[in-house]
């Protein structure tokens, strides 16, 4: 087949392919994944460039002194070891988008991350767990708030906390797209972490009784806003004739510092509320889904998480289901 083809086509054929694989490359990962390899990629482009070691392809040896610099570097400022690991991971994946030999498997440069790991590595810490009873703190606090933002604020906290969602999932919902119906409404992710196939999610959320629905609570902070389009998440201008919604999103550090604030407002002491991070929603609702039975399949569904164990990892077990295994083995039924 191949042979039938003019010379001079094929090449252009085989030019409009390479076009193509040079584009399809810079999006085999994440957004996040290609923008941090391209910052370690520049930062070890200036060492070599510095030091007169070839970039590409880098010699084990040189790739091993720039992960030493690395090091160190990490190591002064009181980071963990992620600043290496992240710079062999960057140098690893464009050597093999180059199909060169990936420098950073060889022996020295391993060991430097080895070494990393052992010096530098931290006990992991995660976010403390939004539960129920801290967002009946907050419908106390904020359910008949007239300021719009702490109403966001808090309805944000509500939806994350029953959706399962994540910053980067909320970030990305439109309020054109939230679909209400009598019992229940439905949240259009647009573009998420777990969704590898790009076709966004549909998240339902059902209408329960009391102060800490989010279905009304989320009509309610609608209305009184005047917002039926737009981020779910954004700016509120305050002046001296009140305040308004505007149509920017809120920022990460913005979102993260208003929602201490606000737990800090609902009762919580300084030092708890720097104990929560962004994605205590997301194990809040996935360990109050566990504790209360719901049944595996549909937990992990309901939070698009493509296996088991990533979705297990969302689990705080509290002391009392510890407790469960020692006094569930029989002993107390057994006598001598």
């Amino acid at each position: 087949m191949w042979s039938s083809q003019r010379p001079e086509a094929l090449s252009r054929r085989a030019a409009g392919y390479a076009a193509f694989l040079q584009d399809a490359l810079t999006k085999d990962r994440a957004d996040k994944t290609i923008s941090g390899h391209a910052g370690q990629w520049k930062m070890w482009s200036e060492f070599a460039s510095a030091e007169g070691f070839c970039r590409l392809p880098a010699s084990p040896f040189h790739v091993a002194l720039f992960l030493v610099h690395r090091f160190k570097g990490a190591a002064s400022r009181g980071e963990t070891q992620q600043p290496v690991v992240k710079s062999a991971d960057a140098i690893g994946y464009v050597h093999l988008h180059c199909a060169l030999a990936d420098p950073t498997k060889a022996t020295l440069p391993q060991a430097v991350v080895h070494f990393a790991y052992r010096q530098l590595a931290r006990p992991p810490t995660k976010s403390k767990r939004l539960t129920a009873e801290i967002l009946a703190k907050l419908a106390t606090t904020f359910a008949d708030s007239t300021d719009h933002g702490w109403r966001m604020i808090y309805v944000a906290l509500l939806i994350g906390f029953a959706g399962f969602l994540r910053w980067d999932d909320m970030m990305h919902v439109d309020l054109a797209f939230v679909v209400f119906e009598s019992d229940h409404m439905r949240l259009f992710v647009e573009k998420s972490k777990t969704d590898q196939t790009r076709v966004g999610h549909w998240v339902v959320v059902a209408v329960v009784e009391g102060a800490l629905c989010p279905v009304t609570n989320l009509q309610r902070f609608m209305r009184m806003a005047g917002v039926t389009s737009g981020p779910l998440l954004r700016r509120v201008v305050r002046t001296k004739n009140g305040c308004t919604v505007s149509k920017y999103p809120l920022s990460y550090s913005r979102f993260l510092c208003l929602m201490r604030e606000a737990l800090m407002q609902a009762g919580l002491s300084p030092a708890e509320a720097q104990e929560f991070g962004t994605r205590c929603m997301r194990t809040g609702g996935a360990t109050a889904a566990a504790e209360f039975g719901v049944p595996d399949r549909l937990r992990l569904s309901h939070g698009r998480w493509q296996s088991e164990t990533v979705g297990n990892g969302y689990v705080q077990d509290s002391l009392a289901q510890l407790l469960l295994v020692t006094r569930n083995l029989g002993l107390a039924r057994t006598s001598p």
